[in-house]
């Protein structure tokens, strides 16, 4: 443009939703490309250097791409990728890996690209991970340990934990296992994580919301610091997330979730005298201590999808049911206004519907 623009104005570049769609998938191809070219087959590349490193020996960038791949089209890159996972990627060297980060990128990934665009070869590899990372739930109370060596098949915490697992890494691995076991009809997966989240429920009930580490051996917390930050964000996320992913059927999930966020916006939620802002405190006993990790920037997002989903799932039950398919607003926001069809029933069917 010839003319100065006002940053508070109307975001208007003049560009069509092709046109930003066209420049979003070029940036993409060209960071891709640089992976290709200097990192192909390995974790991460190192931009500088031109170089690649690897942690985990999974092919991160690679496994992680692939959904977005899915997403915008492209298919040639996509079926490269398959091409050398199903040659060359393995889990059955690897040492010192963290269970929740290669549960969500690389499981998730598997799955997640298979379910976008199937492939036989991304499920038998997500299968073998699976399969792999079975031992870590063999506990005493089956929660699982963090950090695993899949050549050995040992599992372990480290010390500084005291030998304790986090609760966000014990809690945020649910979906994905319950999808593998949706995906194969083996029901093995959905069990193994079903134990942490029994372990998780009788904390939330005796403690009303989670410090930051789960004892493997006797499936209690460790004292200390109640907070939505690093340790613990995810586990409420996936409360969430995984009623909606069962269609609003996970009576469980749903329960451990609205129980979450009503002590979390009852016992929690402070305002700033300096802004007037409202901010998510932590609690040390009965002492509410005025910071606010950055990592809870995730729970807006949480809010709105709860409501969204409840939103969108009562308009279904009107429609389906010849009714006005019109919403109270007002009552979208209570947290306990719909009932769904079947949600009590806690045991479903491992194979899936896609829509």
């Amino acid at each position: 443009h010839d003319h100065d623009h006002d940053d508070h104005d109307d975001h208007d570049d003049g560009l069509s939703d092709e046109q930003k769609t066209k420049e979003i998938v070029d940036e993409f191809q060209w960071a891709w490309n640089a992976y290709k070219k200097y990192a192909w087959g390995h974790d991460d590349v190192k931009p500088l250097s031109k170089s690649y490193e690897d942690n985990y020996g999974m092919a991160l960038t690679m496994v992680d791409s692939m959904d977005t791949m899915a997403l915008m089209g492209l298919t040639k890159e996509y079926d490269e990728c398959v091409e050398w996972i199903k040659d060359n990627l393995k889990f059955d060297h690897q040492k010192d890996i963290n269970l929740f980060e290669t549960t969500i990128r690389v499981l998730g990934g598997l799955l997640g690209a298979h379910t976008l665009r199937p492939s036989p070869a991304l499920l038998e590899k997500a299968i073998e991970l699976g399969d792999a990372m079975l031992f870590a739930f063999d506990t005493p109370t089956g929660v699982p340990h963090g950090t695993l060596d899949l050549k050995d098949q040992k599992g372990h915490n480290p010390s500084w934990t005291s030998e304790h697992s986090t609760v966000a890494e014990v809690g945020s691995i649910q979906m994905e296992f319950r999808l593998l076991s949706k995906r194969t009809g083996n029901p093995v997966y959905r069990e193994k994580v079903a134990k942490p989240t029994h372990w998780l429920k009788e904390a939330l009930n005796e403690r009303g919301l989670f410090t930051q580490f789960i004892s493997p051996i006797t499936g209690r917390l460790r004292p200390g610091v109640i907070t939505l930050g690093a340790r613990v964000d995810s586990v409420y996320e996936y409360f969430l997330k995984l009623w909606v992913m069962e269609g609003g059927r996970d009576a469980e999930s749903r329960r451990l979730w609205e129980a979450s966020i009503q002590k979390i916006l009852s016992e929690l939620t402070l305002r700033s005298n300096a802004t007037g802002l409202t901010f998510v405190a932590e609690k040390n006993g009965h002492t509410l201590l005025g910071k606010m990790d950055h990592l809870v920037c995730f729970l807006p997002g949480v809010m709105a999808l709860d409501y969204t989903f409840r939103r969108e799932t009562k308009k279904k039950i009107l429609k389906n049911n010849d009714h006005s398919d019109q919403t109270n607003d007002e009552d979208d926001n209570k947290l306990t206004p719909v009932n769904f069809p079947n949600e009590d029933d806690d045991h479903h069917d491992d194979h899936d519907d896609d829509d």
